[in-house]
């Protein structure tokens, strides 16, 4: 059971510890390391699915207790404890965050933020694709930004509409009868966004072959222009990730008199 905790749970920490082992399966990296990076691409492809994870985790969690109540020593007692705490702080420790984050005295909204337990997929996703994507549509009169998501790879039954309204940090599912004339002007929210210092994309951005073709890290993060708020308060930009294409959607508060 212990080594399922460790096969299971292990990589997670791992993956936090080794910043730059996805840079580990491109060409001309280090003879061999590839080898080690292989078996954290096998976990993350397999726990990339929130379904698999959270099923791993409640087993995981429910084997351990019960080794916990049956262990007939205290070394016993003591490892199946650090197991069980890793095993439930795993949402905490590999949590989720976007690709981007505001300027040091701006004000950032994240309407995609996901769940605990679905962050963790999330953060698996960041290296192998997702068919999970977003579509900026434009803001309402009554200043909600309507976007579109798409889990489906554009396969009939897999998009929502959803409307956030930035100012009350309140998103909810609209109909398609329930979008009306939008507005928006197209804005760059790069000025006021930086690179999130929690993930890879400090490394460089020429790292991944994907990005050979970009000058910054911010053409490939903010693959295209955002669209301001008609009051002109809030810039809303769709954001991906250096490594492969997870995104998110970001609204930045404009400094004043900008």
């Amino acid at each position: 059971m212990l080594l399922l905790a460790v096969g299971a749970i292990g990589p997670f920490y791992a993956s936090r510890l080794l910043t730059p082992w996805r840079t580990w399966m491109y060409p001309g990296s280090e003879p061999g390391l590839e080898r080690l990076a292989a078996p954290l691409y096998v976990h993350h492809a397999l726990m990339s699915s929130r379904t698999v994870y959270v099923a791993t985790s409640l087993l995981l969690t429910a084997m351990l207790i019960l080794a916990l109540r049956h262990a007939s020593s205290t070394t016993c007692r003591a490892v199946c404890a650090v197991a069980l705490v890793a095993t439930v702080m795993v949402p905490v420790v590999f949590r989720y965050t976007p690709p981007v984050v505001a300027k040091p005295g701006l004000e950032m909204r994240w309407p995609t933020r996901p769940g605990p337990l679905a962050g963790v997929s999330k953060r698996c996703q960041i290296v192998f694709d997702t068919s999970t994507h977003y579509q900026l549509l434009g803001w309402s009169p009554s200043g909600e930004l309507i976007y579109r998501r798409d889990d489906d790879g554009g396969l009939p039954g897999g998009e929502r509409l959803l409307a956030y309204e930035p100012e009350l940090d309140r998103l909810r599912t609209i109909g398609p009868d329930g979008v009306g004339p939008l507005e928006g002007q197209t804005a760059h929210a790069d000025s006021w966004l930086n690179p999130s210092p929690d993930w890879s994309e400090r490394l460089g951005h020429t790292a991944y072959t994907r990005q050979h073709a970009y000058a910054s890290p911010y053409d490939w993060m903010i693959p295209e222009a955002g669209l301001a708020s008609p009051d002109g308060r809030w810039i809303a930009a769709r954001a991906r990730h250096a490594i492969y294409r997870a995104e998110d959607i970001v609204l930045v508060r404009q400094p004043p008199g900008r």
